[in-house]
Protein backbone atom coordinates (compact mmCIF):
# COMPACT_ATOMS: atom_id res chain seq x y z
CA UNK A 1 0.00 0.00 0.00
CA UNK A 2 2.75 2.41 0.85
CA UNK A 3 4.54 1.63 -2.37
CA UNK A 4 1.46 2.61 -4.43
CA UNK A 5 0.97 6.05 -2.71
CA UNK A 6 4.51 7.35 -3.21
CA UNK A 7 4.15 8.35 -6.90
CA UNK A 8 1.08 10.62 -6.14
CA UNK A 9 3.00 13.19 -4.09
CA UNK A 10 4.91 14.75 -7.03
CA UNK A 11 1.71 14.86 -9.08
CA UNK A 12 -0.17 16.83 -6.41
CA UNK A 13 2.71 19.25 -6.01
CA UNK A 14 2.80 19.82 -9.72
CA UNK A 15 -0.93 20.42 -9.86
CA UNK A 16 -0.71 22.95 -7.08
CA UNK A 17 2.12 24.72 -8.88
CA UNK A 18 0.07 24.90 -12.05
CA UNK A 19 -2.94 26.21 -10.11
CA UNK A 20 -0.83 28.86 -8.44
CA UNK A 21 0.68 29.87 -11.74
CA UNK A 22 -2.76 30.08 -13.32
CA UNK A 23 -3.97 32.19 -10.38
CA UNK A 24 -1.01 34.49 -10.70
CA UNK A 25 -1.51 34.81 -14.42
CA UNK A 26 -5.21 35.48 -13.96
CA UNK A 27 -4.48 38.08 -11.31
CA UNK A 28 -1.92 39.68 -13.58
CA UNK A 29 -4.44 39.78 -16.39
CA UNK A 30 -7.04 41.31 -14.11
CA UNK A 31 -4.58 43.86 -12.79
CA UNK A 32 -3.41 44.68 -16.30
CA UNK A 33 -6.97 45.04 -17.50
CA UNK A 34 -7.78 47.26 -14.54
CA UNK A 35 -4.77 49.45 -15.14
CA UNK A 36 -5.63 49.69 -18.83
CA UNK A 37 -9.26 50.53 -18.06
CA UNK A 38 -8.26 53.22 -15.55
CA UNK A 39 -5.77 54.67 -18.01
CA UNK A 40 -8.36 54.64 -20.77
CA UNK A 41 -10.95 56.21 -18.49
CA UNK A 42 -8.67 59.08 -17.57
CA UNK A 43 -7.78 59.56 -21.23
CA UNK A 44 -11.48 59.78 -22.10
CA UNK A 45 -12.05 62.26 -19.27
CA UNK A 46 -9.10 64.30 -20.48
CA UNK A 47 -10.37 64.32 -24.06
CA UNK A 48 -13.87 65.29 -22.89
CA UNK A 49 -12.41 68.19 -20.93
CA UNK A 50 -10.43 69.30 -23.98
CA UNK A 51 -13.57 69.11 -26.13
CA UNK A 52 -15.57 71.06 -23.53
CA UNK A 53 -12.85 73.72 -23.36
CA UNK A 54 -12.75 73.98 -27.15
CA UNK A 55 -16.53 74.24 -27.21
CA UNK A 56 -16.53 77.02 -24.62
CA UNK A 57 -13.77 78.86 -26.48
CA UNK A 58 -15.66 78.49 -29.74
CA UNK A 59 -18.86 79.83 -28.18
CA UNK A 60 -16.93 82.74 -26.65
CA UNK A 61 -15.38 83.57 -30.03
CA UNK A 62 -18.78 83.42 -31.74
CA UNK A 63 -20.29 85.68 -29.09
CA UNK A 64 -17.41 88.13 -29.50
CA UNK A 65 -17.81 88.14 -33.27
CA UNK A 66 -21.56 88.63 -32.92
CA UNK A 67 -20.97 91.55 -30.55
CA UNK A 68 -18.44 93.08 -32.95
CA UNK A 69 -20.84 92.60 -35.88
CA UNK A 70 -23.66 94.30 -33.98
CA UNK A 71 -21.38 97.20 -33.05
CA UNK A 72 -20.25 97.64 -36.65
CA UNK A 73 -23.85 97.36 -37.89
CA UNK A 74 -25.07 99.99 -35.43
CA UNK A 75 -22.19 102.29 -36.35
CA UNK A 76 -22.95 101.88 -40.06
CA UNK A 77 -26.66 102.48 -39.43
CA UNK A 78 -25.92 105.65 -37.48
CA UNK A 79 -23.64 106.93 -40.24
CA UNK A 80 -26.27 106.19 -42.87
CA UNK A 81 -28.95 107.91 -40.77
CA UNK A 82 -26.67 110.93 -40.45
CA UNK A 83 -26.13 111.05 -44.20
CA UNK A 84 -29.87 110.69 -44.87
CA UNK A 85 -30.59 113.47 -42.41
CA UNK A 86 -27.99 115.69 -44.08
CA UNK A 87 -29.44 115.03 -47.55
CA UNK A 88 -32.97 115.78 -46.33
CA UNK A 89 -31.79 118.97 -44.65
CA UNK A 90 -29.98 120.09 -47.79
CA UNK A 91 -33.06 119.30 -49.87
CA UNK A 92 -35.31 121.34 -47.58
CA UNK A 93 -32.85 124.25 -47.48
CA UNK A 94 -32.47 124.30 -51.26
CA UNK A 95 -36.23 124.03 -51.74
CA UNK A 96 -36.78 126.93 -49.34
CA UNK A 97 -34.14 129.01 -51.09
CA UNK A 98 -35.68 128.34 -54.51
CA UNK A 99 -39.11 129.34 -53.23
CA UNK A 100 -37.75 132.53 -51.69
CA UNK A 101 -35.87 133.49 -54.86
CA UNK A 102 -38.86 132.81 -57.09
CA UNK A 103 -41.18 134.74 -54.76
CA UNK A 104 -38.77 137.66 -54.80
CA UNK A 105 -38.63 137.53 -58.59
CA UNK A 106 -42.43 137.67 -58.77
CA UNK A 107 -42.48 140.60 -56.37
CA UNK A 108 -39.88 142.46 -58.46
CA UNK A 109 -42.19 141.93 -61.44
CA UNK A 110 -44.94 143.63 -59.44
CA UNK A 111 -42.75 146.74 -59.18
CA UNK A 112 -41.75 146.53 -62.85
CA UNK A 113 -45.34 146.35 -64.07
CA UNK A 114 -46.40 148.96 -61.56
CA UNK A 115 -43.86 151.35 -63.08
CA UNK A 116 -45.35 150.58 -66.51
CA UNK A 117 -48.86 151.05 -65.05
CA UNK A 118 -49.82 147.48 -65.91
CA UNK A 119 -51.92 147.25 -62.78
CA UNK A 120 -53.71 144.00 -63.65
CA UNK A 121 -50.48 142.16 -64.46
CA UNK A 122 -48.88 143.60 -61.34
CA UNK A 123 -51.76 142.17 -59.28
CA UNK A 124 -51.28 138.76 -60.90
CA UNK A 125 -47.61 138.72 -59.94
CA UNK A 126 -48.50 139.82 -56.41
CA UNK A 127 -50.95 136.90 -56.10
CA UNK A 128 -48.33 134.57 -57.51
CA UNK A 129 -45.81 135.78 -54.94
CA UNK A 130 -48.10 134.83 -52.05
CA UNK A 131 -49.05 131.48 -53.62
CA UNK A 132 -45.40 130.49 -54.07
CA UNK A 133 -44.61 131.34 -50.46
CA UNK A 134 -47.39 128.99 -49.35
CA UNK A 135 -45.29 126.15 -50.74
CA UNK A 136 -42.75 126.49 -47.94
CA UNK A 137 -42.50 123.43 -45.72
CA UNK A 138 -42.75 124.16 -42.00
CA UNK A 139 -42.67 127.97 -42.35
CA UNK A 140 -41.86 129.95 -39.22
CA UNK A 141 -43.83 132.96 -38.01
CA UNK A 142 -41.87 135.45 -40.12
CA UNK A 143 -42.72 133.63 -43.34
CA UNK A 144 -46.35 133.26 -42.36
CA UNK A 145 -46.61 136.96 -41.54
CA UNK A 146 -45.04 137.93 -44.87
CA UNK A 147 -47.35 135.58 -46.79
CA UNK A 148 -50.44 136.95 -45.04
CA UNK A 149 -49.40 140.55 -45.67
CA UNK A 150 -48.85 139.84 -49.37
CA UNK A 151 -52.25 138.17 -49.63
CA UNK A 152 -53.86 141.22 -48.04
CA UNK A 153 -52.17 143.74 -50.39
CA UNK A 154 -53.89 145.00 -53.52
CA UNK A 155 -52.40 146.83 -56.47
CA UNK A 156 -54.36 150.07 -56.72
CA UNK A 157 -54.95 152.04 -59.87
CA UNK A 158 -53.62 155.47 -58.95
CA UNK A 159 -51.90 158.41 -60.46
CA UNK A 160 -49.29 158.65 -57.73
CA UNK A 161 -47.51 155.31 -57.40
CA UNK A 162 -44.86 156.40 -54.91
CA UNK A 163 -46.63 154.96 -51.85
CA UNK A 164 -47.22 151.55 -53.47
CA UNK A 165 -43.70 151.45 -54.87
CA UNK A 166 -42.24 152.20 -51.44
CA UNK A 167 -44.41 149.46 -49.89
CA UNK A 168 -43.32 146.75 -52.34
CA UNK A 169 -39.67 147.80 -52.16
CA UNK A 170 -39.77 147.38 -48.38
CA UNK A 171 -41.15 143.89 -48.93
CA UNK A 172 -38.30 143.18 -51.36
CA UNK A 173 -35.89 144.18 -48.62
CA UNK A 174 -37.57 141.68 -46.32
CA UNK A 175 -37.11 139.00 -48.95
CA UNK A 176 -33.43 139.84 -49.26
CA UNK A 177 -32.96 139.49 -45.49
CA UNK A 178 -34.82 136.18 -45.45
CA UNK A 179 -32.77 134.85 -48.35
CA UNK A 180 -29.49 135.78 -46.62
CA UNK A 181 -30.71 134.33 -43.34
CA UNK A 182 -31.72 131.09 -45.06
CA UNK A 183 -28.24 130.81 -46.62
CA UNK A 184 -26.61 131.17 -43.21
CA UNK A 185 -28.98 128.64 -41.66
CA UNK A 186 -28.22 126.21 -44.47
CA UNK A 187 -24.48 126.50 -43.80
CA UNK A 188 -24.93 126.06 -40.05
CA UNK A 189 -27.30 123.11 -40.36
CA UNK A 190 -25.03 121.44 -42.93
CA UNK A 191 -22.06 121.78 -40.58
CA UNK A 192 -24.08 120.46 -37.65
CA UNK A 193 -25.40 117.44 -39.54
CA UNK A 194 -21.92 116.70 -40.87
CA UNK A 195 -20.54 116.66 -37.31
CA UNK A 196 -23.36 114.38 -36.18
CA UNK A 197 -22.71 112.08 -39.13
CA UNK A 198 -19.00 111.89 -38.30
CA UNK A 199 -19.87 111.11 -34.68
CA UNK A 200 -22.17 108.25 -35.65
CA UNK A 201 -25.36 110.33 -35.38
CA UNK A 202 -24.91 110.96 -31.63
CA UNK A 203 -25.19 114.34 -30.03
Amino acid sequence: MNMSNKPNKPTRSKAMTIAVNIGIATAALIIGFGIGWVHGYFRVVHVEKLLETEKENGIAKLQEREKQFRTETMSLRDRLNGQIKRVKQERDDISRQVILLESRRQLSLVLLNLDDRNFGIAQQHLNQTANILKGLRHPDMEYQTLTESLEAEKVLVAGNLQKQQSLFRSKLDRFDKLIDSNKNQHIESANTVTKLSNNGGKQ
